[in-house]
């Protein structure tokens, strides 16, 4: 049912498939449906596609495309991208600013945002006993 959408260039469907190919462990699938649905526009997959790049999933690890995928996404009001942002700055160790963007999406109700500020706040804990 999505093939006939994903002809006709819908972004939508193509996020849809790309999706059904994570699922199904199909990294090339993934990548190309991603990357068409992103340079259509679609928010989710710009999204998507910044934190592949910056976990280094089915692609190397390059935080300059990630930030700009995300970049693209956040100019779209994607509340979504703020969480991304988060992310991409927290696997850079920018601590401050990951909580800063965290933060953020907390306001726009990402609720995921709550896990990365408990895991900062767990690698604090960590890091103060440690120092005892």
């Amino acid at each position: 049912y999505l093939l006939p959408l994903v002809k006709l260039q819908n972004a939508e469907a193509m996020h849809q498939v790309a999706m059904i190919a994570r699922l199904q462990q199909d990294s090339d699938m993934e990548l190309d449906y991603l990357t068409q649905a992103a340079e259509l526009g679609c928010a989710k997959s710009q999204c998507c596609l910044a934190d592949r790049f910056s976990e280094g999933t089915i692609v190397s690890r390059d935080f300059s495309k990630a930030l700009d995928w995300c970049q693209k996404a956040l100019d779209q009001n994607f509340p979504d991208a703020l969480l991304s942002m988060a992310f991409i700055l927290r696997n850079q160790e920018k601590r401050e600013s990951s909580i800063a963007w965290a933060n953020r999406a907390l306001l726009h109700d990402v609720q995921e945002a709550y896990l990365l500020l408990a895991q900062w706040h767990h690698d604090d804990h960590e890091h103060s006993e440690a120092e005892r």
